[in-house]
């Protein structure tokens, strides 16, 4: 009977561990992005992953991808507001428009009105892994360090 017991807590707790949902990208801490955005397994594995599809592009040696499609969550908010920030600037009609076009779905989503969805932090945050990470490969350096990026997310509160 003990052994049945244990053996059933066992593989409810296995099927808790299988179960448990990915954390969502906007949820992450900044040393959890720091850690595994710097992680040497990481940053080879991404590098490999891109590589393979054939994504690679950058001639810096020190420089290790970050996909959206597959690691948002290595993602800073103050980077992708970044991001969207800049092709608001360089993007010019009719182009921008056709961008912005694509985010209509993530900022009705969060509950906002298409024209004026700058409101509410998480929100925020949400829309900006789900809109703007899709679809950005950008590299990084050990050079920009964890110090800096860190600076910069606290600045952004």
């Amino acid at each position: 009977m003990i052994r049945q017991m244990l053996m059933l807590g066992l593989a409810v707790s296995a099927a808790s561990a299988i179960a448990e949902p990915k954390k969502e990208p906007w949820l992450w801490t900044a040393e959890e992005r720091i850690r595994e955005r710097f992680s040497p397994e990481s940053k080879a594995a991404r590098l490999q992953q891109v590589t393979a599809a054939g994504t690679a592009s950058s001639v810096d040696p020190n420089a290790w991808p970050i996909d959206g499609d597959t690691h948002a969550e290595l993602y800073f908010p103050w980077e992708l507001m970044d991001h969207l920030l800049r092709m608001q600037a360089v993007l010019a009609p009719p182009t921008i428009d056709r961008v912005r076009e694509t985010y209509r779905k993530h900022i009705e989503s969060a509950g906002w009105d298409y024209d004026t969805f700058w409101v509410g932090h998480e929100a925020f945050d949400r829309f900006l892994y789900a809109a703007m990470t899709p679809g950005l490969l950008s590299w990084t350096t050990d050079r920009r360090g964890a110090a800096l990026l860190i600076r910069a997310e606290k600045g952004c509160k």
